[in-house]
């Protein structure tokens, strides 16, 4: 073989192995998306911009294929902007086939669909003006449509899309909060991702008002969905469906605990006017035990007028769970401010076993240690006998002191104490935190 022969068959070989070269065909694209170093000669037409446009796009649809993500991203990466956009815009048409082609069942996702999604997804990063609207469009309607459960753990699932777009994308996902939504719950907690007010002040008002206008097909996983969201609208619907006595209790119920989750966790806002309805079902006699005692203690969430006097009110009922009951409610609602109260009030308890549940009741509100010690100098011995006895539980060490002044304490207590006098209570509340240790 001549030297010039040689020469000859090396440039050959030389110019066929140059993908960017006038050889590249899409056959031998759809070659290389199998072979060892297909790969690479695919990402070199891509970054070749002497290449045809087709061909460019061809090649990042078969880098997508063969899910090579991080060869796609180090690609593009290299680009200039404009022809990134360039040729994403090429690219998409091809791309949306891919991602909405039909399949045998109707919820059934293809590898080439979800290879397709996520591409997409990757491409986003590198789009412009030219691409990024029609590439936002399939990504948007890929969340928005179709079997959401099926979409939502499929590749970039649909919560990391939703980041990645924005609020586009979740005011659109917002009209999928809807009653026959099977997947309301996981919709409505990627929309409070956003932590966007307005877009979840849109998604609430949404769901809101479509679970109102279906208030017969309400299940408990809708009313767990508002409750993620939270905003006025669902805090006013929840209260309507609280307060309509002609659905079921356990409905009413759920709202009532929904609506107080989502007050303790600042998602809902209460009203004066959502108050005072809860007050009127508290006070009406004919609802369940059970209901009225759940709808004080939301009540006591609220720092409204209107719940403290509702309180106040059960305060002197002759039932004594009603009075624990506004007690508690008191004191959970404001501690500090209700205790002189409560301890004031003429014949909350009636013997000793109601004595001792108030005491226990007390204790429970340990916040409440140094007000009680500031009783101990009052002149009413029932509230000072009930701080000496609430002392000998949650008190320490540290307020013995306080307990000593009193152990030569004549003075008399009610008969609905244990100890007689303030000094024995003093000296029994001593002896148990010296056994506490």
């Amino acid at each position: 073989m001549t030297l010039q022969l040689q020469r000859i068959i090396f440039l050959l070989f030389f110019a066929s192995a140059i993908p960017g070269g006038c050889s590249v065909t899409e056959e031998k694209i759809a070659l290389w998306k199998s072979t060892r170093n297909g790969p690479q000669k695919l990402a070199d037409v891509l970054s070749d911009t002497s290449a045809e446009l087709n061909l460019r796009a061809s090649a990042t649809l078969a880098l997508i294929e063969i899910k090579q993500h991080s060869l796609l991203n180090d690609t593009y990466r290299q680009l200039s902007k404009n022809d990134a956009d360039t040729v994403i815009q090429a690219t998409v048409p091809a791309l949306s086939k891919q991602i909405n082609a039909k399949t045998g069942a109707a919820d059934a996702l293809t590898s080439v669909q979800i290879a397709a999604i996520n591409g997409a997804y990757l491409l986003y990063a590198f789009a412009g003006d030219k691409s990024k609207t029609s590439l936002e469009n399939e990504l948007i309607d890929w969340c928005t449509h179709g079997n959401f459960r099926a979409r939502e753990r499929a590749g970039f699932n649909i919560r990391v899309i939703m980041k990645k777009v924005g609020a586009p994308a979740y005011l659109a996902l917002s009209k999928r909060l809807d009653i026959d939504e099977p997947s309301i719950e996981k919709i409505a907690a990627i929309i409070k991702d956003a932590e966007d007010q307005s877009i979840i002040g849109h998604a609430s008002k949404q769901i809101a008002q479509s679970l109102g206008q279906h208030i017969g097909g309400i299940t408990m996983a809708h009313l767990r969905a508002a409750g993620i969201l939270g905003g006025q609208p669902v805090a006013d619907f929840l209260i309507a469906l609280v307060v309509n006595p002609n659905l079921s209790a356990q409905l009413r119920d759920y709202g009532l605990l929904v609506f107080f989750t989502a007050m303790e966790q600042q998602r809902i806002i209460a009203s004066v006017s959502h108050a005072t309805q809860l007050v009127a079902i508290a006070e009406d006699t004919t609802q369940a035990q059970a209901f009225r005692e759940q709808v004080y203690l939301t009540l006591a969430q609220m720092t409204f007028p209107v719940a403290t006097a509702s309180f106040s009110l059960l305060l002197s009922s002759r039932d004594f769970f009603w009075r624990m009951l506004g007690a508690r409610c008191l004191l959970r609602q404001n501690g500090k401010q209700h205790l002189p109260t409560v301890l004031q009030t003429r014949k909350i308890v009636t013997d000793t076993t109601e004595t001792g549940e108030l005491i226990s009741l007390v204790a429970k509100f340990p916040s409440l240690k140094d007000t009680l010690i500031s009783t101990l100098s009052g002149t009413h011995s029932f509230s000072v006998g009930i701080a000496i006895s609430v002392l000998g539980i949650v008190g320490n060490r540290n307020d013995i002191p306080q307990l000593e002044k009193l152990r030569e304490n004549r003075g008399r207590l009610p008969s609905v104490f244990s100890a007689s006098t303030i000094g024995a209570a003093a000296s029994a509340a001593i002896s148990a935190i010296e056994k506490k240790g």
